[in-house]
Formats: C-alpha cells, structure tokens, sequence
C-alpha cells in the first residue's frame, strides 16, 4: 500500500509541475526518472529570483524560483516613533512613489506592524495597491502623507526661548502688566 501512496503522491507532484499524463506515464514504463524535466510555473509573473541554474540537481526543498505577481503590491512606510500614536488601522495616507513625486494616491493603513524596527525606531505600516499597468516596482522608494488631526499644544517662537545652559524659560506677561521668567 505505502509503495502505491508513494507513487500517487509522487504522481501528483510531478502534474502540479506541468508535466503531461503522457510523460508520466513513459516514466512509469520504462522505471527511470528522465535526467532533464521541463518545469512549468503554477502562475504567471516576474521572476524576480532564480535559484538553480541549467544542471543543478533539486529535490523537495530545492527553490528553483521566485515569481512575483505585481498586478497589487504591498507599499511599506516607516512613521517615526513619536508619530505612532496617531497612526490606525484604515486611516487614509496619500503615497508619491517612485520618481514620479506629483502622483498621488490615496490609500488606507491595512496592517500596522506591532514592533518598531530596531535600527531606525520607527513604526512600520503597510498598504496594499493595485498596481495594473505594472507601473510600481519592488524596491522604489516614496512619500507617505497622514492626514491627523494635531494634538494642542502650547508654542512660543525659538526667539522667545532664553537658555541660560542650566535653565531654559520665557517670559510672561502678568495681569499688571510686568514680566516674569517661567521654566520650560
């Protein structure tokens, strides 16, 4: 029985790989693998790696290529750590990718990536794209804009700003209108 489940397994392998029932069926007969197999990729796309090259010996574990299907792409931005509280799930982002920095396009947050990346400390967020004419590649770089809603803060110019190299303060208007130092 095992030999039987092997072979129907190994049979199966070899069909998702494109080859015919003809072939197959040669192999069986004559009880030698064929030295060379013609493989067909399971779906169309970019080869954007190839792993063997003409002769090289595979087996299961082998990866012979990576096909990409760039007909939608995932965009990834990085948000500086002091931004990431702002930064949800389905808040709108305007993209400028590639060298074409006057294109525009509005996308939502689709996955936020729960750790920050060690080196640049900043939160990673993902978009996905359509991408039909193919336009945007792997590996462009861009600009993502979030539109939030500012947080209120109290500002003064820097000109306003006395450092004294311990302190740093500003002066404030009192009701009798004198002017006192406050620390900042």
């Amino acid at each position: 029985f095992e030999k039987l489940l092997g072979k129907a397994t190994n049979k199966n392998r070899l069909k998702f790989f494109g080859m015919s029932e003809t072939e197959i069926l040669e192999i069986e007969k004559s009880g030698k693998p064929h030295r060379l197999v013609t493989l067909f990729a399971p779906r169309s796309g970019i080869v954007a790696h190839r792993g063997i090259a003409v002769g090289t010996a595979v087996d299961p574990t082998t990866e012979i290529a990576v096909i990409l299907d760039l007909s939608r792409v995932w965009v990834w931005a990085e948000v500086p750590e002091a931004a990431s509280e702002r930064i949800k799930k389905g808040m709108t982002a305007h993209l400028q990718l590639g060298s074409n920095s006057s294109s525009d396009i509005a996308a939502k947050v689709e996955f936020i990536d729960p750790l920050l990346t060690e080196t640049t400390r900043a939160l990673k967020v993902r978009f996905s794209l359509p991408n039909p004419h193919r336009n945007l590649r792997p590996g462009s770089y861009g600009k993502a804009i979030f539109k939030s809603t500012p947080r209120a803060a109290l500002t003064v110019p820097r000109e306003a700003l006395v450092d004294t190299g311990d302190t740093q303060y500003v002066y404030v208007m009192t009701s009798n209108e004198l002017y006192e130092p406050r620390s900042v």
